[in-house]
């Protein structure tokens, strides 16, 4: 094998890693502002905010004005946003009735760590198998004296 060969080899495992990168990274540009719980009050009294998903002590707000581009298809798809991150009291009884009487859309989200884990080995390891799979290749290609992938070759002498 040549060394052109194995260029060409290591170019295209290097185009496969950047293509799977940029699909795991691509996505909806969010920023994300952290405000004081007087501060998010504040917002949801003045109807600024649409929805919140609140998950432990944690409240991530959703207001109402974010981008929201129309596909050809008719789907809506939010192309960057704002979002607002406020830490909320333990037990905190008051909040919900503000919420409701100002009509946001409120989600509990339960974390729980086994699944954050779980989800993170299911993508990850794909992504480590196909690269061990690449690099075993292109280690089996590179050993031109080996049997790897000569079958059918006739090793007759004149």
């Amino acid at each position: 094998m040549n060394k052109n060969q194995s260029m060409g080899i290591w170019l295209v495992v290097g185009i496969l890693v950047l293509a799977l990168a940029s699909m795991l990274f691509a996505g909806p540009t969010t920023s994300t502002k952290v405000l004081s719980y007087t501060e998010f009050l504040s917002k949801v009294k003045n109807a600024e905010i649409k929805q919140v998903v609140i998950d432990n002590d944690t409240v991530t707000a959703i207001p109402i004005n974010e981008d929201i581009k129309t596909n050809i298809d008719g789907k809506e798809t939010v192309t960057a946003s704002l979002r607002y991150k406020v830490n909320i009291p333990v037990n905190d009884t008051s909040l919900y009735p503000v919420l409701e009487s100002n009509n946001v859309n409120i989600e509990i989200k339960k974390s729980n760590e086994s699944n954050s884990f779980m989800g993170l080995m299911g993508t990850a390891l794909p992504i480590l198998l196909i690269i061990a799979f690449f690099i075993i290749l292109a280690k089996i290609i590179q050993t031109g004296g080996s049997q790897a992938l000569s079958f059918g070759k006739s090793k007759a002498k004149m």
